[in-house]
């Protein structure tokens, strides 16, 4: 627990209320290790009991039993808790966006050295032949029964207030509001940003008028230990840099998570890294790197994921395709002129959502089309939003299924065909019109270096109202950057919020 102290009164004056409950008892970070471990413990044994169940023990002994199978389990528990603690499944520094996906490289790696210590204990200890089909079965349910468990255990404790961790975010500048605007809407684990620390601060956005500026970086270590806080943002901030270095120094000794925004972070994509030479750091941007292997892997990729969507969606497909029908005159597929990879021109699929008078293309509304456009645009108010994020929040134009489909991004769905035709594929930068190619500047080479995705590394790390130039951002960062690992992590993520569905639009 940290020491209790007293509530300056400038500092008093600048809360404006707006931090009651704040304060709290300091959640020990040891809790949510033990709930992991609880969680994994589950997993294991649930794993273990179900393959006796199923297949024989993983571990035979002459006389099987429930009770053998049991102690076969604990002590394959024993040996993951080992393996797990060093692969960093009971960190305390994990990320405050941390999902399930985050966990399936560790856990799959555990779980694969547990089978192996299974199959060696085995055969030291019983020295019987082990039942292959139940080895395998026995991987097979501990990844997916561990994932599920810790799912199921950080789920709880993201709903619970008691395990929110308290943030402060040293910046009130552009960076650091925009910091606050991607952190403020995330689920899972909870995050509780108590305000700003940044003795010259920008007027706050209206969304972020709630939080409270507490003062310079030289009351850092003192909000630190009054508001109980568990992570720090670095972003940067007016104050001087002969301040910051000492107060950020100052926070190694107060069991504080410490994270720092990059300078040129507009550059970075999801492979930097840190090393040193002679002592001094240098973040590394590895070059971009596509080899044939590379290339036919996403490519298999992309047939093998889009023929099973296609084929297991088939009935919602359809389903939606007839609501479409219903719910109004017109084609239940809208195709879009889009830039492909190297410049080519792809039409690209995704289900009407507008009524087909408001369509804007020749084959649709055409001159009508145009005209209900130009209409929209001559409100400042609705002009401003286009120009931001290009689109409209509120468009008169949809329909009342085209609102839905939007909302869940269903309408998107037809563009699977595109991803079988290699017009596109499964992830991807954002498929683009002729016309917005000059907003990405003298990056737009590289974006078309890259297919064109269904889905893509903005959506995961945006919300449906992220600024245009946010994700012109997102996009250069992911062709500049782009591995099969980001590949298969942004699938998993787009995934998971598909279920969730608590951001709206993805």
């Amino acid at each position: 627990m940290h020491q209790s102290l007293a509530l300056p009164a400038d500092i008093t004056r600048d809360l404006d209320g707006q931090v009651d409950g704040a304060i709290r008892q300091h959640r020990a970070r040891r809790g949510a290790a033990i709930r992991l471990a609880l969680a994994d413990m589950a997993g294991v044994v649930a794993a273990s009991l179900v393959t006796s169940f199923l297949d024989g023990p993983v571990v035979r002994t002459t006389d099987t039993g429930l009770l053998d199978s049991f102690k076969a389990a604990l002590l394959a528990f024993a040996f993951w808790l080992l393996v797990a603690g060093f692969r960093g499944l009971y960190g305390t520094a994990e990320r405050p966006d941390h999902t399930f996906v985050d966990d399936l490289g560790p856990v799959l790696t555990t779980a694969t050295l547990a089978v192996w210590f299974s199959l060696a204990t085995n055969w030291i200890l019983v020295g019987n032949e082990t039942n292959r089909v139940g080895l395998v079965l026995f991987w097979a349910l501990l990844v997916a029964l561990v994932t599920v468990a810790r799912t199921l255990a950080r789920a709880d404790m993201g709903s619970r207030i008691d395990f929110a961790e308290n943030a402060l975010i040293v910046g009130a500048g552009d960076v650091g509001q925009t910091v606050a605007e991607k952190l403020l809407p995330l689920g899972g684990w909870r995050l509780n940003i108590v305000g700003f620390v940044d003795g010259d601060p920008k007027p706050l956005r209206p969304g972020l008028r709630h939080l409270a500026v507490l003062g310079p970086v030289t009351r850092l270590q003192t909000l630190v230990d009054l508001f109980e806080i568990d992570r720090v943002i670095i972003a940067f901030t007016g104050d001087n840099h002969a301040q910051m270095v000492p107060a950020v120094r100052a926070l190694k000794g107060c069991d504080v998570q410490v994270d720092i925004v990059p300078r040129l972070f507009e550059t970075f994509g999801t492979r930097g890294s840190v090393h040193t030479v002679n002592g001094f750091p240098l973040v590394a941007l590895p070059p971009l790197q596509l080899s044939r292997a590379a290339v036919a892997a996403k490519r298999t990729m992309d047939l093998v994921g889009s023929l099973a969507a296609l084929i297991v969606l088939a009935p919602l497909l359809a389903g939606i395709a007839l609501l479409i029908r219903i719910d109004s005159r017109g084609p239940t597929l809208y195709r879009h002129d889009r830039v492909g990879r190297g410049g080519k021109p792809i039409r690209v699929l995704k289900f009407r959502t507008m009524h087909l008078e408001f369509c804007r293309g020749t084959a649709y509304g055409g001159e009508s089309a145009e005209e209900a456009f130009a209409r929209l645009m001559a409100d400042p108010e609705r002009a401003a939003e286009f120009e931001r994020s290009h689109k409209f929040s509120d468009d008169p134009r949809v329909t009342r299924i085209g609102k839905v489909l939007r909302r869940t991004s269903l309408d998107e769905l037809p563009q699977l065909v595109n991803v079988l035709k290699g017009d596109i594929s499964l992830v991807g930068p954002r498929p683009v019109t002729r016309e917005e190619l000059a907003r990405y500047g003298i990056g737009a080479d590289a974006l078309l270096n890259a297919r064109p995705g269904l889905t893509g590394y903005w959506q995961i790390c945006g919300r449906s109202d992220t600024s245009y130039a946010e994700r012109v951002r997102l996009d250069l960062a992911y062709v500049t950057s782009w591995s099969l690992g980001s590949d298969l992590m942004i699938l998993g993520k787009t995934f998971g919020k598909a279920l969730i569905a608590k951001q709206g639009a993805l």
